[in-house]
Parts: C-alpha cells; sequence; structure tokens
C-alpha cells in the first residue's frame, strides 16, 4: 500500500512538472525553471523510497 501511495505520488510530481515545461506560455516556463531543482530532488527521493520498499 504504501509503496503504491509513493509511486502515485512520484507520478503526480511528474504530470505537474511536465505540465509546466510543456506549456508555451512563458509565465508557465518561468514556473517550471524555478521549480525543477525540488522536483528533481523530490522525484529521486520518491524512486529510492520506491526501490527500497
Amino acid at each position: 500500500m504504501l509503496k503504491f501511495m509513493v509511486l502515485i505520488a512520484a507520478l503526480i510530481c511528474s504530470v505537474v512538472y511536465m505540465t509546466l515545461f510543456w506549456i508555451s506560455s512563458p509565465k508557465a516556463n518561468r514556473i517550471a525553471q524555478k521549480i525543477q531543482k525540488p522536483f528533481v530532488i523530490t522525484s529521486a527521493l520518491l524512486l529510492v523510497l520506491y526501490i527500497l520498499l
């Protein structure tokens, strides 16, 4: 159950980031650039947690 929730959280993070990244709006691109590092770190931590579970 916990592994499933970690996977869902990782997918939500990925979808939010990719949506902001691929929108052609300059404002959305600036937001995506600002949150890029925290999202990458969060995704990496969730991946490690998923592997460990």
